[in-house]
């Protein structure tokens, strides 16, 4: 049982979403601990009247005031409610003072169990103390004994005229508080010991971080998480960073995906770094890292600071509206604006606010107990849909979960895409989706479509000028029209729809020895006349391996010099189409019959200890060619394998062989366009090194969420979209 009776009284000045959540958070630590709550807020606020109308019914809330901001701050909001809300404050032992300067980041009711259990005679106490300018206890939160608030008043209003500042208010106010009486107290003591002279949260990081860490102190104060986003800057590097990952770099970003290790650090520092691009986990973050630690376990992340995964690059990439700005303005303009508009930042980027809001709903009873969190709720469709005034959010909230249990209401969740997303070019570049509806389409570019690099729209470089002057069937349409033709037929018919800045017109006669007698200016015309239309190769390709060009064919082996090999390449290979190279290191020669030793096996990451690792494949040239195709596929609790037998057409290839899979599968095809060359590249190397073009038949999406927890995967596309891109390379259990 509570000894004493509380009335606290909430001073706000609800100006933006920052205060709206503030308030709506600290009010679910406080209602629990006291018996009756005033609220009184800035009239003259619209936040504030949304506010009003989250809060107003609450069982706990005995007077809701609205009155215009002045220059009295929160001690003037306090007076105002002691003396003319309908509530008497005598008929309380005990009033809480709380204003909005202050985020609670955990339960507070230990410091109501103190004074409930183990103080007496207290007239003052205080959340804690400070020795910043003098001896003092903090306003922020504190109590008075209902019997001395009289006092109180009497001293605010002999100090008022003097009050027209913020340091007015602490000079006149907060100084002089614990002088009111002698019967006082804090709860924690931190104007001593270690703290001497300085403010707990701008002063002294160190024992700061100590207390909020181990939940001994439950607060941040909202104007340094201010001041941390105003000062936060972007310092370019200009060396390579010395823990940068490029491994972490290729797998986040496809365009990246066929570079080694040194030319990924390279573009990251040359321009990867200005992009907006991540090397490691944590990059763009602004405040300290042991606020996200905190301010994550309670979901109040989102409020504050962008997410430890926020990516720059992806996040102007997928809201073209804020790409021209500089990486500190879209960090900026996703925490003031993105968070509630639910702005995607990645592939597979969810909502991050509804955990927040879940919470806040069941511990204030508004939804049932059993009632779960929806993480695939999108709160802006959902107030563009229903009307809710996007500064609404909370009520917003408690409108869908109870329409959700009733079924009084549409739901309308939908899925956040770029938002140049079109659906109609969508299922034109990728014809099998084309019984998809427009929602569905959203949903499989997010869950699958992103990872596999499939086109959605118009390239935005696209050259009307060029494609009209190549291709004799579109000279006479409009842009528009040119732009609707690529999509619907250009695309799948491989046609360029720029000038490629590599064209080399020495290069392009050395290919070409019937065009050896023109001109440069001869040799460009005949390409764009000519050469487009008849597909002949025009440059070397950036990615051409000459170590494995020379090991996979009989009459280079004696060629060491990588020139002379190139040169090779361009005088014979091309016209033979000859494979350049593998997504494999090339191995010492070997017996027909070698076996492998799958002790000498290495993993490429530890995932799961149950996994089992194929040895790895010989080269192409010591494999021959089977009658059919063996996808080999290996169980998951065994060393057997079994083989799915696969019809096969004239040359060799699989009947239901998909080269735009097969393509996005390897980083050294991921740039390759040419359905020809890639279905003669699954013939002479992929199927001898192993490679795989589709899912394997005995891919089990359910066992692979099992078995590999750790991913977070929840849909089926989710699954085949990850094992295709990360899983069947790193040996996940499926």
């Amino acid at each position: 049982m509570s000894r004493y009776s509380i009335l606290a009284i909430f001073s706000n000045h609800t100006n933006n979403l920052m205060k709206y959540n503030t308030s709506i958070n600290n009010f679910r630590y406080i209602r629990e601990n006291v018996n009756g709550i005033i609220m009184i807020d800035s009239s003259d606020e619209r936040y504030a009247h949304e506010l009003k109308r989250f809060l107003e019914n609450d069982t706990k809330i005995n007077d809701y005031i609205m009155i215009p901001n002045d220059n009295q701050f929160d001690i003037g909001k306090w007076v105002y409610a002691l003396e003319h809300s309908k509530i008497n404050y005598s008929h309380y032992d005990y009033v809480l003072f709380i204003n909005d300067s202050i985020m609670i980041t955990h339960s507070i009711t230990p410091f109501f169990t103190h004074l409930q259990l183990y103080t007496k005679n207290l007239n003052i106490y205080a959340y804690n103390d400070s020795t910043q300018v003098k001896y003092h206890y903090q306003s922020y939160l504190f109590f008075l004994h209902s019997t001395i608030i009289p006092k109180w008043i009497q001293h605010y209003q002999s100090r008022k005229p003097q009050i027209n500042s913020l340091e007015s208010v602490v000079n006149n106010i907060e100084l002089e508080l614990h002088n009111l009486d002698p019967q006082k107290d804090s709860y924690l003591k931190l104007g001593n010991y270690s703290n001497v002279g300085k403010n707990i949260f701008w002063e002294n990081d160190k024992l700061y971080r100590k207390l909020v860490t181990k939940n001994i102190l439950c607060l941040v104060k909202v104007k340094r998480v201010y001041d941390y986003q105003k000062d936060f800057r972007f310092h370019a590097h200009s060396l390579v960073p010395g823990d940068f990952d490029a491994d972490f770099y290729r797998n986040l970003y496809p365009d990246m995906s066929s570079l080694n290790d040194e030319c990924c650090a390279q573009h990251y520092l040359n321009c990867g770094q200005h992009e907006g691009r991540r090397y490691k986990d944590y990059t763009f973050c602004v405040l300290p890292e042991f606020y996200h630690m905190v301010l994550n376990q309670h979901h109040l992340l989102p409020f504050c600071d962008v997410p430890r995964d926020f990516d720059v690059y992806f996040y102007k990439k997928f809201n073209t509206d804020i790409a021209p700005v500089s990486i500190e303005d879209a960090v900026r303009h996703f925490i003031e604006h993105g968070i509630y508009e639910d702005r995607i930042y990645k592939p597979m980027g969810y909502p991050m606010i509804n955990r927040f809001y879940h919470e806040i709903l069941h511990d204030m009873k508004l939804i049932p107990e059993d009632q779960q969190c929806d993480d695939l709720f999108y709160i802006h469709n959902y107030c563009a849909t229903n009307q809710f005034e996007k500064r609404d959010i909370a009520n917003a909230f408690l409108d869908y979960y109870q329409n959700k249990k009733f079924g009084n209401r549409k739901i309308q969740t939908g899925y956040r895409v770029p938002n140049d997303f079109s659906p109609e070019f969508y299922k034109h570049f990728n014809k099998s989706l084309c019984h998809l509806s427009d929602d569905d389409l959203r949903k499989h570019y997010i869950e699958t479509g992103f990872y596999l690099n499939l086109q959605y729209q118009c390239p935005k470089d696209f050259d009307c000028d060029f494609y009209r002057k190549v291709y004799d069937d579109v000279r006479k349409l409009p842009d528009d029209q040119c732009k609707k033709h690529y999509v619907e037929k250009g695309f799948d018919e491989g046609r360029l729809y720029r000038f490629p800045h590599d064209f080399s017109p020495d290069i392009y006669k050395t290919i070409h020895p019937d065009l050896s007698s023109l001109t440069s200016r001869q040799a460009l015309d005949h390409f764009i006349e000519h050469g487009i239309k008849e597909k002949r190769v025009y440059n070397i390709p950036y990615d051409f391996d000459p170590q494995t060009y020379r090991f996979l064919y009989k009459d280079t082996k004696d060629i060491t010099d990588d020139e002379a090999l190139k040169r090779h390449y361009l005088n014979v290979g091309v016209r033979q189409r000859r494979i350049y190279k593998t997504s494999t290191p090339i191995l010492p020669t070997l017996p027909a019959n070698a076996a492998l030793s799958r002790n000498e096996t290495i993993r490429p990451r530890e995932v799961n200890p149950n996994s089992v690792s194929a040895p790895p494949p010989l080269p192409s040239h010591l494999i021959k060619s089977q009658p059919i195709s063996h996808v080999s596929i290996e169980s998951p609790t065994s060393n057997i394998q079994r083989e799915e037998i696969i019809p096969l057409d004239d040359r060799n290839l699989p009947i239901d062989f998909n080269y735009k899979i097969y393509r996005s599968l390897y980083k050294d095809l991921i740039n390759i366009n040419d359905k020809e060359f890639l279905e003669n590249h699954y013939v002479n190397a992929g199927r001898g090194e192993g490679r795989i073009y589709k899912l394997p038949s005995t891919f089990d999406w359910k066992q692979y969420v099992k078995y590999n927890p750790e991913l977070g995967i929840q849909t089926e596309d989710e699954a085949k979209a990850h094992f295709l891109k990360i899983g069947f390379r790193e040996n996940y259990r499926f």
